[in-house]
């Protein structure tokens, strides 16, 4: 049957079996860093950047009164129709009205000095009864910031934003 050499490696097996099972088990309960703590920390982390990343754009944004963008109520679909007056090359940005927050950026056009009418293409048509943004970010050598704290200010720190309703 078994020897006493079999009953001393199976011994072995077992103990060292049960040892790794316990030190899993202590090490668990004494690392508070486990089952995506230190993940949700490090996203924390990630968002109190990305907010004061945004803040400092904000106050940051260039400051113009001489650019301006209007746009109507129009029928919902893949462009959008916006006046705008600038005397800098600038984006001209659709983005969705989130309950009155600017949110997603549907299409964007660079637009140049003179520029006065602008059809935006856009990624995702608009909706019927739907609320969106028509906003001016500034060129910045040709890259667009999709970040919401990126849409330029006017000479009273209001963002140079119209709002409009696809029919």
């Amino acid at each position: 049957m078994i020897n006493d050499s079999n009953k001393l490696v199976i011994t072995a097996i077992i103990g060292v079996l049960i040892g790794l099972v316990l030190g899993r088990l202590l090490w668990y309960t004494a690392n508070p860093m486990i089952d995506g703590q230190e993940a949700q920390d490090e996203q924390a982390m990630d968002d109190d950047k990305d907010s004061a990343i945004i803040d400092s754009q904000v106050n940051e944004m260039p400051v113009s009164s001489d650019v301006s963008v209007s746009v109507s109520a129009q029928t919902a679909g893949n462009s959008v129709q916006a006046s705008i007056t600038t005397d800098q090359s600038v984006w001209v940005v659709v983005r969705d009205n989130n309950d009155g927050a600017m949110g997603n950026i549907l299409g964007a056009r660079h637009a140049e000095p003179g520029d006065t009418k602008v059809s935006i293409a856009l990624l995702r048509a608009t909706e019927t009864g739907r609320g969106y943004f028509v906003a001016i970010q500034p060129y910045d050598n040709g890259n667009l910031n999709y970040s919401v704290g990126a849409v330029m200010r006017n000479a009273s720190g209001a963002p140079i934003s119209a709002s409009f309703t696809a029919l």
